[in-house]
C-alpha cells in the first residue's frame, strides 16, 4: 500500500505540469522522502544526522533512520545553475 502524505497543507500556487500534461501533485517546493517499503512521504528536507534523515510534514517532523529510506528527491528550486 502506498502513502502519501503532506501535499493538502501547503499553499497550492500555480498548478505545475509533469511530464504528459498532467498536474504535478506535489506543491510548489516540496521535496520527497521515499521508503523502502514504498511509502511516498511530502514536505521539506531538514537534514541529515549519524543515523538518519530527518524530514518536515505537514503531519509533523519525522527521523527514519537510513535502512529505511530508498531515495530522497530535492526539488528542483534547490539546484544551484
Amino acid at each position: 500500500m502506498k502513502v502519501r502524505y503532506g501535499p493538502e497543507s501547503f499553499s497550492a500556487g500555480p498548478a505545475r505540469r509533469a511530464p504528459g500534461g498532467k498536474k504535478d501533485a506535489r506543491p510548489p517546493r516540496a521535496d520527497q522522502l521515499l521508503l523502502v517499503n514504498g511509502d511516498e512521504l511530502v514536505g521539506q528536507w531538514v537534514r541529515l544526522t549519524a543515523t538518519a534523515v530527518e524530514f518536515e510534514t505537514n503531519v509533523g517532523p519525522i527521523a527514519p533512520e537510513f535502512d529505511k529510506v530508498a531515495a530522497v528527491v530535492f526539488d528542483r528550486s534547490r539546484l544551484a545553475l
